[in-house]
């Protein structure tokens, strides 16, 4: 059940499933786009873990990154 997160620079994240080609939803942040889509994987699809792992991913890289500028 991959979800998959469209990010536009101008207008937010659009997060779709493929298991569900009816569903989808929009978020104004990458962050919150991992959230719903986490949400979304929870209520419909339970025991599986692939949005949970792709937003852990995003953080780490995300934290690497700003650690890094400090």
């Amino acid at each position: 059940m991959p979800t998959k997160l469209d990010v536009s620079e101008s207008s937010g994240v659009l997060v779709t499933c493929t298991d569900c080609p009816w569903w989808f939803a929009f978020a104004w942040t990458i962050v919150k786009g991992h959230d719903v889509a986490v949400d979304h994987q929870d209520r419909v699809h339970p025991g599986t873990r692939q949005a949970e792992f792709t937003r852990a991913s995003f953080q780490r890289r995300h934290e690497t990154r700003r650690l890094a500028e400090n």
